[in-house]
């Protein structure tokens, strides 16, 4: 991940879990943003995360830790956290409630 430039999220990302995560604040689903960023390089939705979290959020780690927990609180994620490294995460990526890609986007 050395260039930043041409990194995208790959889909597909249920509307219904970043609306949830979002919900929890700025941070919170700043950080479920990037979860998902991670789950499309890894290929799959459990895996550890590393310190370039906080050089896509710009987030301290103090709160992206609070973050992670408020998502794994909310049933989002789970947290494997191991002592002087960063966690294990694992999305929960249950089927949406409501079907998304055809709600209207309002861009006003």
């Amino acid at each position: 991940m050395k260039n930043l430039q041409y990194k995208f999220i790959k889909g597909p990302i249920w509307c219904d879990w970043l609306a949830k995560a979002s919900s929890l604040g700025v941070s919170t689903g700043l950080v479920g943003y990037v979860l998902w960023f991670y789950a499309g390089i890894e290929g799959s939705h459990q895996f550890k995360i590393d310190s370039m979290v906080r050089t896509l959020t710009g987030l301290t780690r103090q709160t992206i830790s609070s973050s992670l927990k408020q998502l794994a609180n909310a049933g989002l994620i789970s947290l494997y956290p191991k002592r002087g490294s960063y966690p294990t995460i694992h999305i929960h990526s249950d089927k949406p409630s409501r079907k998304c890609a055809n709600d209207p986007i309002n861009l006003r």
